[in-house]
Formats: structure tokens, C-alpha cells, sequence
């Protein structure tokens, strides 16, 4: 931890994935400096000749309100971009609460940033503190649009990496001796085998004795009279929404659902979760 003097920090390199700093939080934070209070040191990087501001910047701007020239500050060695890759998991668990604007504004960031091009919807939700519901929706639209970076490989949480121009595709590689090209796998299916006998005269040459022609019927599955069988119901299935949330923080928790459903699916989540406390309270 060093001492920095608030104008040799750099606020403009593109670190702020806030949409927009809260005043009052400014104000509170400068009586707390003119008091004496002392904060955490804000987070910066340093690339030989700027500073860049990555976590803090209600403490920067609430340190120049109190009238000081200096606050404490973490530096790491680093590039504007490693600044701005880092700011984009800031304050997920600590700090001023994100609103879903900034959630968003940190994510699409985040994909444009040519990081985000190697790595899963899984690695890129845990750096930005969001669902990966989130990440795959902003992504798909992204890529649709063709404004994200491109990489053909991607590395997922397993430490995998694959090759993302084949997903989706039979994995086919070419015979060199015969010539041809091998699918290892495919959705078509293999049709049934019928066994035909060879003709007598062509059994004859090849054998030197004549075979009679015999027909072999192509076999086929039978079921029997007392089996099973499934019927297939009339109602319709529920449509789901496939979710990812933290036991640790249920404010992420709270933040994600706010941002996947509305205002009156949330009430009635809230009035059934409290229904069933109670009744497991008795």
C-alpha cells in the first residue's frame, strides 16, 4: 500500500463500469475523510507512467470533495487494458450495491474486451459477479451482431480447451490410404441389413460348386403383448428458466432474479418463500 495524490490518478482509461457515481454516497465518504476515517486503499494499475483507477472511484471523488491530496492505494503492475478487465469484477461483493444497469454495462464490456474471447459464459459470470444466464444472452446477441472479438479456442472452468469452430459438428478426419473421409459420428441412422444369397453362377466361379439361391429375411423387433407402454400426456410443459446462484451471497442472489423476472412474479416468490418459513417455523 502507497500514498497517491489524487491527480496523478487516471479516472478516464474506460475503468468505470458504474453507469454513474451516487452523490450521496460522495458526500457521506467526504465527512468520513474530514473526520479522519480511514478507508480501504483504492485499486489501481500501473504501467510505468499512469495510474489507472480500476475500484474506488466514489473514494477518489469523495477524497477531492474533503479537500485532500492524497489517499491510500493498492498498485499493481499492470496495462490501461489489464485495468479495465479487472474493474469489471468490482464491487461484486463489497462496496456500493450494483444496480442492473451497472450489471449490465460491466458485461458488455467485459465481451468486448479481447479476454472475454477465450473464455466460457461460466469464467466470464464468476469475473463479473453475474448469472451466466446473463452472459450467454448479452453474448448471443453480440456474436449475431458480429461486434464481439473472435477466437477459436475457448477455455471452460474444467480447464478444457476447445475448438469453438466445431461445436455442433461431427468430428471427421480423411483416410489417407483409401482416400476417403470418416465420420465418427452422426445422426443418421444405419439402415437395416438384408442378407441376399449370390447368384448361382457367379457362387459357381467363385467356389467351383453351384449354390442354391436362398433369400434371407431382414429380422425384425417384436414387443411383447404385456409390455408397458407409455402414453403421452395432455397437459403442457412448464417453461423453466435455467438459474446459477451463489448459497454464499443472496444479495447477487436477490440482484439476479431481479433482473430475469418481473415485478409481480417476484411478490408472489416473496409471499410463497415466506408462506412455506412459516409453516416450517411451527
Amino acid at each position: 500500500m502507497t500514498k497517491l495524490s489524487i491527480h496523478n490518478i487516471r479516472l478516464d482509461g474506460g475503468t468505470q463500469p458504474r453507469a454513474t457515481l451516487v452523490d450521496e454516497r460522495v458526500a457521506e465518504y467526504a465527512e468520513f475523510f474530514r473526520a479522519g476515517a480511514v478507508f480501504p486503499p483504492v485499486e489501481v494499475c500501473y504501467d510505468g507512467q499512469d495510474y489507472w483507477l480500476w475500484d474506488g472511484f466514489h473514494r477518489v471523488a469523495a477524497c477531492r470533495a474533503a479537500g485532500l491530496d492524497e489517499l491510500d492505494a493498492h498498485v499493481t503492475q499492470g496495462t490501461q487494458a489489464d485495468a479495465q478487465w479487472l474493474s469489471y469484477g468490482a464491487n461484486k461483493t463489497h462496496g456500493l450495491y450494483r444496480k442492473n444497469e451497472d450489471k449490465q454495462r460491466a458485461v458488455q464490456s467485459a465481451l468486448s474486451h479481447p479476454r472475454a474471447a477465450g473464455l466460457s459464459n461460466v469464467q466470464l459470470a464468476e469475473h463479473c459477479g453475474v448469472d451466466e444466464t446473463m452472459i450467454r444472452r448479452y453474448r448471443a446477441k453480440f456474436e449475431s451482431t458480429s461486434v464481439l472479438p473472435k477466437s477459436t479456442r475457448r477455455t471452460g472452468r474444467d480447464g478444457r480447451t476447445i475448438n469453438t469452430n466445431k461445436i455442433g459438428k461431427p468430428d471427421t478426419k480423411t483416410d489417407t490410404a483409401m482416400g476417403t473421409t470418416l465420420i465418427a459420428k452422426t445422426d443418421t441412422a444405419t439402415p437395416a441389413r438384408t442378407d441376399t444369397a449370390v447368384p448361382a453362377g457367379r457362387a459357381a466361379s467363385q467356389t467351383g460348386r453351384t449354390t442354391p439361391s436362398v433369400e434371407r429375411p431382414a429380422s425384425r423387433a417384436t414387443v411383447a403383448a404385456d409390455a408397458f407402454k407409455p402414453v403421452l400426456g395432455h397437459s403442457t410443459p412448464t417453461p423453466m428458466v435455467p438459474l446459477s446462484l451463489p448459497r454464499e451471497n443472496p444479495r447477487i442472489a436477490a440482484g439476479t432474479l431481479v433482473e430475469l423476472f418481473d415485478r409481480a412474479w417476484l411478490t408472489a416468490l416473496v409471499e410463497q418463500i415466506n408462506a412455506h418459513l412459516q409453516e416450517h417455523s411451527l
